[in-house]
């Protein structure tokens, strides 16, 4: 396939407004840690705290090992203790990235390329993205404010914000689904959740962050949590998907992706934009849809892009599984 066929497939994968899934692969550009970083984080807060615990140091074995952070935390029932530590050392390492690109893109007008992304699927009649992410940041928010779109996280209010019981709007509007919480969300003493706006340097008296870490805990607390009406919500909103953009999303997460798995294998098509994309990501796509496109690096030249369209690799120069590089098969 040449250039032109290969932007023509991606643009009739894409030629309803897809449901947008944003990983952390859509961030670590702007310096928002990955798991990698949250990982070492994670050893250096805790091991201090924790050097004596026996759960804590079996997890931190896992880790110097070279066991991913999910895997860790998953094999092993946490502590309410050190669930919380955790949850607060990983609120303090995102926070502090987070107020960086505010201060640098909000602040300093400098454009984000997610901007760009949400802009072109807004223009579209009713004018309405649902944007479904498993990140705490706010670059979703950052980007739609640069743009002046009305976005919508499920909380209404000034200062104090509460979970909104109305129906989500369908125009004029960009959903966010936050399904593993954000770095605003906070639980006060009486497990009660409330949305405070940030950005903060540290953390609110009397609350805690209110994000869903990696491993087994993540399951419970999506289902039991503060974040559990937004599960509901983006699950119906994935069943009724005309298609599927995924940026920068490593299909970790079980209970988001078996709904999408769902609705692929009726033919819906869904692209995948990424880095890299993990044998576990392909596999899934390979296994379940008969529409799929995938954009990644090409992993034997530099500055190239390999498409794979239904099984089939397709090779182009340049960058386009970068979301500027994305943009171009577009604009």
């Amino acid at each position: 396939m040449n250039k032109d066929a290969i932007f023509t497939a991606v643009q009739k994968a894409l030629k309803d407004v897809p449901v947008i899934l944003i990983g952390t692969g859509a961030t670590i550009p702007l310096e928002i840690p990955g798991m990698e970083p949250l990982s070492q984080h994670l050893q250096t807060v805790l091991t201090a705290k924790y050097g004596s615990d026996s759960t804590w140091n079996a997890i931190a074995e896992q880790l110097e090992s070279g066991i991913d952070l999910e895997t860790a935390l998953t094999d092993i029932a946490l502590s309410n203790d050190l669930l919380n530590d955790i949850v607060e050392a990983t609120w303090n390492l995102i926070a502090e990235a987070d107020i960086a690109v505010f201060n640098k893109y909000v602040l300093g007008k400098q454009p984000l390329a997610l901007s760009e992304l949400i802009s072109y699927f807004y223009q579209w009649h009713p004018q309405c993205v649902n944007v479904i992410t498993t990140n705490y940041d706010r670059v979703l928010e950052y980007a739609c404010d640069q743009k002046r779109i009305h976005y919508d996280t499920r909380f209404q209010g000034g200062y104090i914000r509460y979970f909104s019981t109305s129906p989500a709007k369908a125009g004029s509007v960009v959903n966010i689904y936050k399904v593993h919480g954000s770095l605003d969300l906070f639980r006060d003493g009486n497990d009660l959740v409330y949305s405070i706006p940030g950005p903060y340097i540290s953390l609110p008296n009397g609350f805690l962050p209110e994000i869903i870490s990696p491993g087994i805990s993540k399951y419970r607390a999506v289902l039991t949590g503060g974040c559990q009406t937004i599960f509901i919500e983006s699950n119906a909103i994935i069943s009724k998907a005309k298609s599927f953009l995924c940026y920068g999303y490593g299909f970790n997460d079980e209970h988001i992706q078996t709904g999408i798995m769902a609705q692929i294998q009726t033919g819906k098509p869904i692209v995948v934009v990424t880095k890299c994309i993990s044998d576990k990501a392909a596999g899934l796509l390979v296994n379940n849809s008969s529409n799929f496109i995938t954009i990644e690096e090409n992993p034997d030249a530099i500055n190239s892009t390999r498409f794979t369209i239904n099984k089939d690799y397709h090779y182009l120069d340049g960058n386009f599984w970068s979301i500027d590089g994305f943009m171009q098969i577009f604009l």
